[in-house]
């Protein structure tokens, strides 16, 4: 996908190169920020605390990982479309 947005960029051939290498890095730049931030922040569930006892690592796992909870943390992830993405 990344080639797709660089490509959809690179398109612009009425803005000088730079400008155009300038909003692929950006879009770039903003999703791949929230992708890492994800990957610190599920770190942190599957190290946490409350899984180290039985009784808490039940009623953490129902509250983490529970349907609703894992559409709405992971639902951008996989319905993006490069092909729509504003550039």
């Amino acid at each position: 996908m990344p080639r797709m947005r660089l490509a959809r960029c690179m398109s612009l051939t009425e803005l000088p190169i730079a400008v155009r290498l300038e909003r692929y890095n950006v879009v770039r730049h903003d999703r791949t920020r929230k992708l890492v931030q994800g990957a610190a922040e599920m770190a942190k569930r599957f190290h946490n605390p409350a899984l180290a006892q039985a009784a808490g690592a039940k009623a953490y796992v129902d509250a983490q990982w529970n349907e609703t909870t894992v559409k709405q943390r992971y639902d951008w992830i996989f319905e993006y479309d490069a092909t729509t993405v504003a550039i």
